[in-house]
């Protein structure tokens, strides 16, 4: 069998429990974007290799859920029909902690003590303007639903 007419670069395949991208493809040969990491196989009863179908692909990016998410968990509804279908879900990049510890500010040689990382404006403001090397400043701190 020909694979060039099977498979293409940039075609998703499943191999066992592990999600490739196809990268390279010749008549008798495909190469995966990383090594296969799964079991070894005879190649008498090799291993089965399912090809995505190019259904609907859809990406959920969390806003407001702060830190390193547990992965969705999809399942058919009641109409779910198909030759063979299935739902994947898959982790494109892993959520970010929520801000913590202290940090310090710098400006031309001069820095600020060590400041939580929840500091209010009033005392970011303090702090800079007790630098030598700055004046007077405006200091704003927003909420955005990851730390400040």
């Amino acid at each position: 069998t020909d694979l060039t007419n099977i498979i293409s670069v940039g075609d998703i395949v499943f191999i066992l429990e592990e999600v490739h991208t196809v990268t390279d493809v010749g008549i008798n040969f495909f190469k995966l974007s990383y090594t296969y990491a799964g079991p070894s196989t005879d190649k008498e009863s090799g291993t089965i290799i399912y090809r995505w179908a190019y259904g609907f692909e859809w990406f959920v990016t969390f806003l407001s859920n702060v830190g390193d998410l547990e992965e969705m968990i999809a399942s058919g509804g009641e109409n779910w029909s198909g030759s063979n279908p299935t739902i994947n879900v898959h982790t494109h990049r892993d959520g970010s902690l929520p801000i913590g510890g202290t940090f310090r500010l710098g400006y031309e040689g001069d820095a600020t003590p060590q400041l939580d990382f929840n500091v209010e404006s009033s005392h970011l403001k303090s702090a800079l303007e007790n630098l030598s090397t700055i004046g007077n400043v405006e200091v704003t701190r927003f909420l955005n639903n990851n730390g400040f």
